[in-house]
């Protein structure tokens, strides 16, 4: 029993803390009317946020063992990546959609809600296939995801719902096996394994939105989206590189 309730409040602790974050990124175009800063500032406000976040985490030390790199270059992308559609999105809701703040909110509940079904099914798939297997799958898929949303956001809304959905569902089920692979590989200094990961996690979160300002004052929406997919597909072939290098060290071996 008390086991179970420890699982539940850490279980809400993880909960409130993106709560109190994508709680506020759904209205950055209201606060832009209100204020009237540059979208650079309103973005800053986020990564400020995120930054110190991540910060916190490197009391835990560094990760110097080459296999836990490739899930902490992983955690980097895929928080870059979300952190892109919570800033950059209610702007593209907004503007091409005429959405309110209470429909972008609705909105963001698929992709919200994607990825905490994403998280259950990927616990469920640890025992049934090869944790590397998953975890490169899922980097392509979501790969795949963020292209369709290019290719449909600015087409039709229900097309970016089903994109952001699929990029929600893919992101979670790769979310646990994550923590796993870490936990695993790392069994004598754990914490500091996981608080290393979180900080690059947090980074992403930071570098998503100043990287998309930039990027979004350059060429507008569609730029901030094509090169993180792009960096994204980088990412998964150099995972598919170092995986099949690996394979190949242990079937030599």
């Amino acid at each position: 029993m008390k086991r179970q309730f420890v699982v539940y409040v850490v279980s809400l602790a993880a909960f409130l803390g993106p709560f109190t974050q994508t709680i506020y990124t759904p209205i950055l175009p209201e606060v832009r009317a209100a204020f009237a800063p540059s979208s650079f500032l309103i973005n800053l406000t986020i990564a400020i946020f995120t930054f110190f976040l991540a910060m916190m985490q490197i009391v835990y030390g560094p990760l110097t063992d080459r296999k836990g790199r490739r899930t902490v270059l992983l955690g980097f992308m895929q928080y870059y990546s979300l952190y892109n559609f919570l800033v950059f999105l209610p702007g593209i809701l907004t503007d091409r959609y005429g959405l309110s703040a209470q429909e972008k909110g609705t909105v963001y509940l698929a992709m919200s809600s994607m990825i905490v079904i994403g998280s259950f099914l990927g616990g469920r798939l640890q025992g049934r296939f090869p944790e590397r297997r998953i975890i490169l799958t899922t980097t392509y898929l979501t790969t795949a995801s963020i292209f369709f949303f290019l290719l449909t956001a600015w087409q039709s809304l229900e097309l970016l719902v089903v994109a952001i959905a699929m990029f929600g569902l893919f992101l979670g089920l790769s979310l646990p096996v994550q923590t796993t692979v870490l936990t695993n590989v790392f069994q004598a200094n754990r914490s500091t394994a996981i608080g290393v990961y979180n900080f690059f996690r947090y980074m992403g979160m930071a570098f998503g939105p100043m990287i998309g300002s930039a990027l979004l004052a350059a060429g507008g929406d569609r730029l901030v989206y094509a090169v993180d997919d792009v960096l994204f597909f980088a990412c998964a072939l150099f995972l598919t590189a170092r995986i099949a290098r690996a394979a190949k060290r242990h079937s030599s071996a």
